[in-house]
C-alpha cells in the first residue's frame, strides 16, 4: 500500500453525459480581432478553454480583447485559462495572469488543455449549480485533474520568518523590505 498516494483515490461518481457540448478552445495566437471574438463568445457558447502562453500570459494590450471576455464572463460564460506549456502553471501573479483574473477569467492552474474542456464540460451539465460555484469548482481539485494555486505570500516564506526574527525586525522595518 505504500506505492498508492492515498489522497488521489476517489469515490467512483455516476457521471450523466449529454450530447450537446456549448463549449470552445480559444488559442490565444488566434487572436485577429474584436468582432471574431466576439462572435467566437457569442451564444449560445457557455464556456471557452483559453489557451495562453508560458505561465498564462496572453496579448495583454489588446484592451479589445480583454473588453470582450468581460463581456462574455458577465453573460455567464465561464472563461478557463490553461497554459500552452506542457510543464508549469497558470500563474496569476504576474500581470498579464492578473489582468485575466480581472476580467473574470478562471486560471486553470496546471490543467492540460484537454482536462479543461472534459472538466468545463462536466461543470456547465450541473444545472442545479450557481455560476459561481461552477467557476469555484474549476478552481477545485475534482479528481486529480489540477494543482490547487496557493498564492504565495512573503510572509510564508520560513526562511524569510525566522531571519525576521533572529534579527527582532518590527513591522515597519520589514514593511520596508517589500
Amino acid at each position: 500500500m505504500s506505492d498508492i498516494c492515498a489522497e488521489l483515490l476517489y469515490e467512483i461518481e455516476m457521471l450523466e453525459l449529454t450530447e450537446r457540448t456549448r463549449v470552445r478552445i480559444l488559442l490565444s495566437a488566434k487572436f485577429k480581432g474584436r468582432p471574431s471574438v466576439r462572435a467566437f463568445l457569442s451564444p449560445p457558447i457557455e464556456g471557452v478553454v483559453l489557451q495562453t502562453y508560458g505561465a498564462g500570459n496572453g496579448p495583454s494590450q489588446r484592451k479589445d480583447l480583454f473588453d470582450e471576455l468581460k463581456r462574455a464572463n458577465r453573460r455567464g460564460v465561464i472563461i478557463v485559462n490553461c497554459t500552452q506549456c506542457s510543464l508549469g502553471q497558470v500563474d496569476p501573479s504576474y500581470e498579464t495572469g492578473r489582468a485575466l483574473v480581472d476580467v473574470g477569467v478562471v486560471p486553470g492552474s496546471d490543467m492540460t488543455l484537454e482536462a479543461a474542456l472534459t472538466k468545463l464540460s462536466y461543470v456547465l451539465s450541473k444545472k442545479e449549480w450557481t455560476i459561481q460555484t461552477k467557476r469555484n469548482m474549476m478552481k477545485a481539485n475534482l479528481r486529480g485533474e489540477l494543482t490547487v494555486y496557493k498564492e504565495m505570500k512573503f510572509e510564508d516564506l520560513d526562511v524569510i520568518t525566522a531571519i525576521i526574527r533572529t534579527l527582532r525586525l518590527s513591522s515597519s522595518e520589514v514593511s520596508r523590505l517589500y
